[in-house]
């Protein structure tokens, strides 16, 4: 798994996905397209379609990320993944999210977990948007929906 961050103009919020691909899906679902994108090593991902104008050009980043054109069968296959990716998401830079692993993987009690992560979500989160426990719900939708 690889952290990514989740680009937007309110807090710095990190998730983890398995590759490229589904971290472009996860924020191109999320972020509408109006969303960047950058992994732990600091390359960006070209996740802000909304703002290519041209079709035949947004098309070629679908290429780029997903091996076709056909975002949404793209979607479809890797909606587990996607909807994992969503749950996954936490308030903090990247360097903080290593130690906010460390901290929910040292938890082995369901209901102590939830209330952890819904405590550092408040607690982190400076802005009025809530892209992380927006993420969870989608996450928790799409996997029961699956």
């Amino acid at each position: 798994m690889k952290i990514y961050e989740f680009i937007t103009t309110s807090d710095a919020i990190t998730f983890k996905a398995e590759n490229d691909k589904v971290a472009f899906l996860t924020c191109l679902f999320l972020g509408e397209g109006k969303a960047g994108c950058r992994d732990e090593d600091g390359e960006s991902l070209n996740t802000m379609t909304a703002f290519i104008f041209n079709q035949d050009q947004r098309n070629k980043v679908y290429k780029e990320y997903c091996g076709t054109e056909d975002i949404q069968s793209v979607f479809d296959d890797n909606i587990c993944e996607v909807a994992n990716a969503l749950k996954s998401f936490a308030y903090g830079s990247i360097p903080d999210r290593k130690q906010y692993d460390e901290a929910i993987e040292s938890i082995t009690n369901e209901k102590q977990l939830q209330e952890y992560k819904k405590k550092h979500e408040h607690t982190n989160r400076t802005s009025l948007s809530k892209w992380v426990a927006t993420a969870w719900k989608y996450g928790e939708a799409l996997l029961n929906n699956n």
